[in-house]
């Protein structure tokens, strides 16, 4: 009998130990002062919850300068006698000097100094964009409105060096950075052209908790400027500058020229790496490709263009079995006026060269672009 009792206490001493155990194990839910709940069932689940977000800055800046004053800047006198020079005098503005020029004189203003030239003073335009920035410049003449000089007296070439302009009796034209001298004509001529990228300029900060991408203290800008220039032919008729009524001459009035540029962004790009090599072709590849990749599609070329200019045909796009792309150079002086190499002057290759600047490739809707 005592040893009934003793079995059945320890039975008993065992149960009280187990159900301890079944506590201990139990799950504990906490309210939100972090107090334990009394009502937590056990087996209930528990969940953590969380919202995310993205560390996000839109780097497609775009800031671009002009100057204030453009009226006036490509006014211009025709002066085939040098009456200018020897008056030293631009209209009723006395000059100190009248500079190299072929008859075709605009007034030259730094700070107080007032020179006379056969150059317009520049219509600079500044990026201070984190985006390279498309600039198209179209410049065209118009026929004065009173005793306008025809517009048949104008020449193509500076020199009225070619058969049709040798009898030419006005040359009016543009020139802008990274660019050839274009004749102007009745004609709307364009030139496109690149103002580059300052990303470099740029960096990431925090403001109030929100992500910033200003420029830099100090900060230093690309800049893309063009001209307006001109000549007369001395061997044109001297009837050609003014009309004689009843023995009287009064001058004939050059044509007028408007010229316009618009800007565009090239937005959210990805970097492309360029290369000429020994024969003067340039290749492109993309940065992020593989190693020993170009990255691109032979069966599937991308839209390349050169300073902003029309993208070249697909014939003119070459991609090798590696994915790299090559443009010829005898294509690319095509962009600047020449048919072939034949007809580039003397000196005139490493210019031409230095003319290319920002080239883009598209490439499945992603644009890729590399600055030289």
């Amino acid at each position: 009998m005592k040893n009934f009792k003793r079995l059945v206490a320890l039975g008993l001493t065992a149960v009280m130990v187990f159900g301890s155990s079944l506590t201990v194990f139990a799950e504990v839910k906490k309210d939100s002062d972090g107090d334990i709940k009394d009502d937590v069932a056990i087996g209930d689940a528990q969940e953590i919850t969380g919202t995310g977000s993205e560390a996000y800055v839109d780097k497609n800046v775009m800031k671009v300068t002009v100057p204030t004053t453009l009226t006036a800047k490509f006014d211009y006198k025709v002066d085939p006698d040098g009456l200018i020079a020897a008056a030293k005098s631009y209209g009723s503005d006395a000059v100190s000097a009248v500079n190299d020029n072929d008859g075709v004189i605009f007034k030259n203003v730094d700070g107080t100094t007032v020179t006379a030239s056969g150059w317009s003073d520049p219509v600079t335009i500044t990026n201070k964009s984190s985006i390279p920035v498309k600039i198209g410049v179209t410049a065209k003449l118009t026929k004065a409105a009173s005793q306008g000089i025809e517009l048949t007296e104008l020449s193509t070439t500076k020199d009225f060096s070619t058969d049709g302009d040798k009898t030419k009796a006005l040359f009016l034209g543009i020139q802008a950075t990274n660019d050839v001298l274009r004749a102007l004509s009745s004609s709307d001529v364009t030139a496109d052209n690149i103002l580059l990228s300052a990303a470099d300029q740029y960096e990431i900060g925090i403001n109030s908790g929100t992500y910033t991408y200003t420029a830099k203290a100090g900060a230093e800008y690309p800049e893309f400027s063009f001209y307006m220039t001109g000549a007369v032919n001395n061997n044109a008729a001297a009837s050609t500058w003014y009309t004689e009524n009843e023995g009287v001459r009064t001058a004939n009035n050059p044509p007028t020229v408007s010229v316009k540029f618009t800007l565009t962004g090239i937005k959210d790009i990805k970097k492309l790496d360029l290369s000429w090599d020994d024969d003067w072709n340039l290749w492109l590849w993309k940065d992020n490709a593989e190693e020993g990749k170009g990255g691109f599609n032979a069966t599937n070329k991308p839209t390349v263009s050169i300073n902003g200019g029309t993208a070249f045909d697909a014939a003119k796009v070459t991609v090798d079995d590696n994915g790299y792309v090559k443009i010829a150079f005898d294509d690319i002086i095509a962009r600047f006026g020449y048919a072939s190499h034949d007809d580039v002057p003397d000196g005139m290759w490493d210019t031409l060269k230095s003319y290319v600047k920002g080239i883009t490739a598209v490439d499945s809707s992603i644009t890729y672009y590399g600055e030289l």
